[in-house]
């Protein structure tokens, strides 16, 4: 088996692995203990803008931001479970593919 084939082996296996003890979780990089405090990476909101607005539009702007009402607003715990969802389905697939792989590779090889 040539050495990059044998990485990728190595590496699906380790996610099989992971996947059938579902130790994944302490993998994930978005999941951080209650301990740790993450500090914010956008600014906070400011409903009014910097600039010149006329009196007649200054009551248009919301005093809270829209999105929180819609419950669009992304918080640590829900991100990290998102991203936690999404590597696994990444998982999955590479699993599926790499086990498509090797059954189409031995059938084909085999004489």
């Amino acid at each position: 088996m040539e050495p990059e084939m044998y990485d990728i082996y190595k590496r699906l296996e380790y996610v099989l692995i992971l996947l059938t003890t579902g130790s994944l979780q302490e993998q994930t990089p978005g999941n951080t203990s209650s301990s740790s405090v993450t500090p914010y990476t956008v600014a906070p909101y400011h409903p009014i803008p910097d600039m010149f607005i006329p009196h007649k539009y200054r009551d248009i702007i919301p005093p809270d931001p829209i999105w929180l009402e819609l419950r669009l607003a992304a918080d640590k715990e829900s991100a990290a479970e998102r991203l936690r969802i999404q590597q696994l389905e990444y998982y999955r697939r590479a699993l599926k593919n790499f086990i498509f792989f090797f059954e189409n590779l031995s059938t084909n090889f085999v004489e």
